[in-house]
């Protein structure tokens, strides 16, 4: 039996423009969680070299709708495995900044922002990494969530883009 505040063992694949890590949990749902280029914001920063998206999905488990897939449980190690994903991947990537959008495809993006927002404020609190997470509402109901390295270098530039809160 797994711990619930642990994530699950994560096998890591290389791609040619970055990792993928896959997990599965203890119910058999495989997860991939990934990160890939993003050029879609922050063009012409010093850093916008250094962006990329996380997505996150269940390879197996039950459909909702097409090509989209759900766990079969709810499973608190989902999210506490995704979280370390981006933490691992921050500590192999100093420099780069991790975002994410809430997709809109099913009206469900405010509560998908809030939660995500609720959880990784509970499970970074433990987490030894300098970390920052910054919500934006970048249009109505569109939300991003940008994850960075506090000692980065380009950390002076981006808050300096970010409105001030």
């Amino acid at each position: 039996m797994s711990n619930s505040f642990s994530p699950y063992p994560c096998q890591i694949i290389s791609r040619a423009n970055g990792l993928d890590y896959e997990f599965t949990t203890s119910s058999g749902v495989t997860f991939l969680v990934y990160f890939a280029v993003e050029t879609d914001y922050f063009e012409g920063a010093g850093f916008a070299n250094f962006v990329v998206s996380i997505g996150f999905q269940p390879k197996t488990g039950r459909i909702t709708r097409k090509g989209f897939r759900v766990p079969t449980e709810d499973d608190p190690q989902v999210f506490i495995t995704i979280a370390s994903a981006i933490e691992n991947y921050l500590a192999a990537h100093p420099h780069h900044l991790v975002t994410w959008v809430c997709s809109r495809a099913d009206d469900q993006e405010t509560a998908r922002h809030l939660l995500f927002d609720r959880k990784w404020r509970l499970l970074h609190r433990a987490s030894p990494m300098p970390l920052r997470k910054v919500n934006l509402e970048l249009a109505p109901r569109e939300y991003m969530s940008i994850i960075y390295r506090t000692d980065s270098p380009f950390k002076a530039e981006l808050e300096m883009l970010l409105p001030e809160e």
